[in-house]
């Protein structure tokens, strides 16, 4: 009996959660035996649009390895159940501890504590006395001072942390040793410290803490400013915790039509179709908004702990809710509830610009010509005109960016330059992964009112970290000479980049992912994962089809919608190709069948009327896709080579047919006849649903089969298939 279970479960081949259906589900399992596996883009997914902090490998295997490899740079963690040198109840019990040291509820008996608390990510950080963990923890508190003295926890390993051993309860025993351990690792850190003389030179100079030892792969700038120290609390009331809605429409925002990834034809009225997304700054100013309301006449100082979990979509009017919490009377922790997060940090004035940039910045050697601001939103940006905010790139360094900026009309424009100037040093220095999206701003501080933004402002990105997945680095903004905000640790994730992708996302009317192999003939080939399809579901789907898909297709069946519609769509704006060589949008033509299957094909908005009289045909197998445009009926059809039972021979060939086949390299010619009886078939309209040995092949002349009167062209596709397509 197959029925829905306590928690979800997810496939990593189909990046979906699996099935209850008892149909579906057997699919999946047996179509999940031959197919590949996603891991990486599981673990993502699971990261970025589930919320997903905590990962356990139940059994052995490689997941703690997956997720540290795929999520580095990340707040997360990861343990398994299954460890080399302890036995299972011993490894579980640490499980456990884990899990409750995560904010977990594990067992409501443990220690008497009947409430669920949550603590900061890395323990490897243990800066005088215990964690908040363990300090938040009244229950823990008698334990904790048993254990570690009344001081709590410190570098040393002394008799007061044996004195663990005492304690009998398994979860307080596994808790206490993974703390050890990382006290241990910690002792052995500063060792390597003291040996290489860092510490002297730390002590000696506070300035270059921050960069004296920078992870493998990263680019440090010579000499970070130490972040300015926190403003004197001031005599504020403690303000009252609130909740409120923050609504947001297309129409009370409209320059948002030039914050969106996807692109449609100018006047394309059909707002379901458009994809604007608030920009991650634009969040950060919302939230400063809201946040300032609720603090009347205090200046705010800093944004920090900015986090986005996923893009906030306006073509349909968007409500969430916001929640503040008062921390201290300078401190509020704003909250919009599965997007983003951020802590705003209030005073009386604003403090002093730290003097280490003041002057000029180094940030290398130049390494590469400026481009011009045309250039780069021309060839690299999805941004439009009222997000233009880069006015003139001064250098290219080893290091980082100087540009000019200026604010432009859409909201968090000024600020959105330290997204784009990210985004610019990974296309001018890197070959892969150039495709990158903010979702983590550490620090944000202001010199000065947060939205007074005229004027043009120097900004200077320092590159501080860069691996495979994620781009990091502090910027600076300067207004005639005076700093007005830096940030720390700017985040931006990497994407897999294709460059056709890309391209055809940014330029569809210059750009076609299908490729013609014979003319009107185009071919595609599923090679994407299925965040990439989805991102093309945007570009090639309007909402007309959008409606015409059904809403339990299967995750294999979507693959091969989408991946047809390519090819259908790309071979008729192939057709339509102008004199001077702009193609329409995939977006202006719509894909309809008749009562009987057959395809056709309508024109929106400009192509209204143009294309009623084209003749079409499509096919897919698997991860194939293949489709003709025509003025004339045709017909066309892909097949994998493979072998056919004694079944399949008698309901498929004539005896004519039969006598053919004899003889012939087998399982290939059987198939090269079948595909084109399918497309004569399909020229028709009638497809194979009745007798296929009404369509007879007479006669093989090479690779070009005879149906009637009907000639049919055949082709080997990526070897493993057949097409065929009428004459």
């Amino acid at each position: 009996v197959i029925k829905q279970g306590v928690a979800p479960v997810w496939s990593a081949t189909t990046l979906e959660q699996v099935p209850t259906d008892p149909k579906k589900y057997r699919e999946l399992v047996e179509s999940q035996l031959t197919r590949p596996v996603y891991f990486r883009s599981l673990i993502e997914k699971l990261y970025d649009e589930q919320g997903a902090r905590i990962f356990v490998q139940i059994g052995p295997g490689a997941l703690v390895n997956f997720v540290e490899d795929t999520l580095k740079g990340k707040e997360f963690s990861v343990v398994t159940s299954a460890a080399l040198g302890r036995d299972g109840t011993d490894q579980m019990r640490r499980v456990l501890a884990a899990l409750f040291v995560e904010g977990q509820e594990v067992d409501r008996d443990f220690l008497g504590v009947k409430q669920v608390y949550r603590a900061e990510h890395s323990l490897m950080i243990i800066q005088g006395g215990a964690p908040i963990l363990l300090n938040d923890l009244p229950e823990l508190r008698e334990v904790v001072q048993e254990r570690y003295g009344s001081s709590g926890l410190h570098l040393g390993l002394g008799a007061t942390a044996a004195a663990s051993n005492t304690t009998a309860h398994p979860l307080v025993q596994a808790a206490n040793e993974n703390m050890r351990e990382a006290l241990k690792t910690q002792n052995e850190l500063l060792d390597l410290f003291e040996k290489s003389g860092l510490t002297a030179q730390t002590a000696a100079d506070p300035a270059t803490t921050a960069s004296a030892v920078a992870p493998a792969g990263s680019v440090s700038a010579t000499k970070p400013a130490a972040a300015p120290a926190a403003p004197q609390a001031s005599a504020a009331p403690q303000q009252e915790d609130f909740e409120e809605t923050l609504h947001l429409t297309f129409e009370d925002y409209p320059y948002l039509i030039d914050h969106t990834i996807i692109r449609q034809p100018e006047g394309w009225e059909y707002q379901e179709d458009l994809s604007p997304v608030v920009p991650l700054t634009m969040t950060i100013e919302l939230l400063s908004e809201i946040a300032l309301k609720h603090a009347p006449g205090r200046k705010l100082l800093a944004v920090n702990k900015t986090a986005a979990h996923r893009w906030i979509e306006v073509a349909q009017p968007f409500d969430g809710l916001i929640k503040g919490s008062w921390k201290t009377p300078d401190l509020l922790e704003l909250s919009l509830e599965g997007f983003a997060q951020a802590e705003f940090v209030f005073g009386e004035t604003w403090p002093e610009p730290p003097a280490d940039y003041a002057g000029a910045i180094d940030i290398g050697a130049a390494i590469a010509e400026p481009l011009t601001a045309a250039q780069y939103y021309d060839l690299y940006a999805f941004h439009g005109p009222q997000y233009h905010s880069n006015i003139e790139v001064f250098k290219v360094g080893a290091r980082g960016l100087v540009n000019s900026t200026a604010q432009q009309e859409g909201k968090g424009s000024l600020l959105d330059i330290m997204g784009q100037q990210l985004g610019l040093f990974l296309h001018l220095t890197q070959t892969e992964n150039t495709i990158s999206f903010p979702v983590r701003l550490k620090e944000l501080s202001f010199y000065g009112d947060v939205f007074d933004q005229e004027g043009l402002f120097e900004h200077t990105l320092i590159i501080t970290r860069m691996t495979d997945s994620v781009i990091a680095g502090d910027m600076v903004l300067k207004r005639d000479g005076k700093v007005w905000c830096i940030a720390r640790d700017f985040v931006c994730q990497r994407f897999h980049t294709d460059l056709s992708v890309w391209s055809v996302c940014l330029k569809p009317q210059f750009y076609l992912l299908a490729k013609e192999i014979a003319p009107g003939v185009f071919h595609r080939s599923n090679v994407y994962h299925d965040n990439i399809l989805m991102l093309l579901e945007k570009r090639y789907l309007n909402h007309w089809d959008r409606a015409e898909l059904q809403s339990d297709l299967s995750r294999d069946r979507w693959r091969e919608h989408m991946v047809s519609r390519i090819a259908l769509k790309d071979a008729v704006r192939s057709r339509l190709k102008a004199a001077e060589g702009t193609l329409p949008y995939p977006i202006e033509i719509s894909c309809l069948h008749d009562e009987n299957g057959k395809p056709y094909i309508i024109g929106r908005g400009h192509l209204a009327g143009a294309v009623e009289d084209t003749c079409v045909s499509l096919s897919h197998k698997d991860t194939q896709a293949i489709a003709i445009v025509s003025d004339v009926p045709v017909g066309i059809d892909i097949e994998k080579i493979e072998e056919k039972d004694e079944n399949f021979w008698k309901a498929a060939f004539t005896e004519g047919e039969r006598v053919l086949l004899a003889g012939a390299p087998q399982p290939e010619t059987a198939i090269r006849f079948w595909v084109a009886k399918e497309a004569c078939a399909k020229r028709t309209g009638e497809g194979l649903i009745t007798d296929p040995r009404r369509f007879e092949v007479s006669a093989i002349d090479g690779d070009i089969l005879v149906v009637g009167d009907v000639r049919v062209q055949t082709r080997r596709i990526d070897d493993d298939y057949l097409a065929g397509w009428t004459l």
